[in-house]
């Protein structure tokens, strides 16, 4: 149980662009799939900043909000390894709603996103780290802000226990909560509770794998 789990969070967590030490220009082979239903391939690159994904086609460059977009996905050439957005209405804590792009960090009935944000100093908040202008823009600091996808609609991760937790556990509560036992999990972490939503999962679909990560389906 513990390799799986250790499996898991390196497939989770380990392999995202943030935390990844080389340096590139941001392009990577991909796709756009767009509200008209029409689909674009090319190179991508995702300003995650000003949330513009831009796509390259021969000599030709087009930029698209999360307005135009229903969903893109691309292939990290180092490390090898699949990236899937989709564009989701969200309000900021500010109070503004908007469309804005999430990255699936896992999908099922219960779907976990994150979203990239502007950060500050990482002596202050050690979740950011510099990314190197892997995305496009140079010596920026961004982090993810985790959030839950379900029947209730998105709700913020750190909240789990309070909004998403009692849910689960109501569904199925031995099952849950021998797993939280034996697993070791502690729940006012992040990756605990990502991994409670990947089991629930695996439990409404047993024939799903529940420890594959980035399970969105691909454009139809």
């Amino acid at each position: 149980m513990k390799k799986l789990l250790s499996g898991f969070l390196l497939a989770a967590f380990g392999f995202s662009p943030v935390f990844a030490g080389h340096r590139d220009e941001g392009w990577h082979p991909g796709l756009v799939v767009l509200h008209s239903g029409n689909t674009v391939r090319g190179a991508l690159c995702f300003d995650a900043q000003a949330e513009l994904v831009r796509c390259q086609t021969g000599e030709v460059v087009r930029v698209y909000s999360a307005l135009q977009v229903k969903s893109f996905r691309f292939q990290e050439l180092q490390p090898d390894v699949s990236r899937q957005f989709i564009s989701v209405p969200y309000q900021h804590p500010s109070g503004y709603a908007h469309t804005s792009f999430f990255e699936i960090v896992i999908s099922g009935p219960i779907t976990v996103l994150r979203k990239y944000r502007p950060g500050i100093h990482p002596k202050t908040n050690p979740k950011f780290m510099r990314v190197d202008n892997r995305w496009g823009f140079s010596n920026h600091l961004t982090g993810f802000d985790y959030y839950v996808k379900g029947p209730e609609g998105l709700k913020r991760v750190r909240n789990f226990r309070k909004e998403i937790f009692p849910l689960i556990l109501g569904e199925y509560p031995s099952e849950i909560t021998r797993f939280v036992r034996e697993s070791r999990l502690k729940m006012y972490r992040q990756s605990s509770k990502i991994i409670v939503v990947q089991h629930y999962n695996h439990l409404k679909n047993p024939f799903n794998d529940p420890w594959a990560t980035g399970g969105a389906p691909g454009p139809q």
